[in-house]
């Protein structure tokens, strides 16, 4: 069953077409990855999907219900959570203040703050940052302040997760340790993931079924083996 529908959608800046005719569908349960070169319309993808960007043409629908017209935190609200390319955490809050921000204002809407702290620290648990919730999230490596991305969406108590580049910059090492994280969250929460990534072997290990934009257009969709083989991706990415 599809989680997530997205039919013909565009978007077009001024005389830029930064996507054209975008139609796939995530089941519900599965990964599905998101790959193409800078500049190919993912991350514009990501905004539409989440409400932060209007399209210009097509529908999303999102467990069964249709997006179109409706806020970010509405979204939100619906069980539809996204992580973001730069990291910006609340540099000044805790890691687990970060986290229960999330959990007041998501799809649990946690009002009450013993509530939000056991979301929060539920959430910080499951991608291994409970042992620093009391540290200063301003003060974490770049891999910790990727993994408590995750955690506020997780926070918010997403249904889907949209993913974007949760794994650029990070060592060889800390992409397997994430790799394992978005597994085993899989599993254990049973979650469906959107995920964005140019770290290519782990795209490749990770999704079920991996769509290819480039320049905004749709050249290549199916389970990882057959995508890298298609002759389009192969023309784009190796010439």
């Amino acid at each position: 069953m599809a989680m997530l529908r997205v039919d013909n959608v565009s978007k077009q800046f001024g005389g830029l077409k930064a996507l054209q005719d975008v139609s796939f569908s995530v089941d519900e349960g599965t990964i599905f990855g998101l790959m193409g070169a800078n500049g190919a319309g993912k991350t514009t993808l990501f905004g539409v999907i989440a409400g932060q960007i209007r399209p210009n043409g097509g529908t999303i629908t999102f467990d069964g219900r249709p997006l179109a017209g409706q806020r970010p935190d509405q979204i939100c609200r619906m069980g539809l959570g996204r992580t973001f390319q730069i990291v910006r955490p609340f540099a000044n809050l805790s890691v687990l203040e970060n986290v229960i921000v999330s959990a007041m204002y998501g799809a649990v809407r946690a009002h009450r703050l013993e509530a939000a702290n056991q979301a929060g620290r539920r959430a910080l648990d499951e991608v291994g940052l409970g042992h620093l919730a009391d540290q200063a999230a301003g003060s974490l490596t770049l891999s910790n302040q990727k993994r408590l991305e995750i955690a506020r969406a997780l926070a918010t108590g997403a249904k889907l997760l949209l993913l974007d580049e949760v794994m650029a910059g990070l060592t060889a090492t800390e992409v397997a340790q994430m790799s394992e994280t978005l597994f085993r969250l899989r599993q254990e929460r049973k979650l469906t993931i959107l995920i964005i990534e140019h770290v290519m072997g782990a795209l490749m290990n990770l999704s079920d079924r991996i769509l290819v934009l480039d320049h905004g257009v749709p050249i290549a969709m199916g389970p990882p083996e057959q995508v890298v083989a298609d002759e389009n991706v192969i023309r784009v990415y190796f010439g």
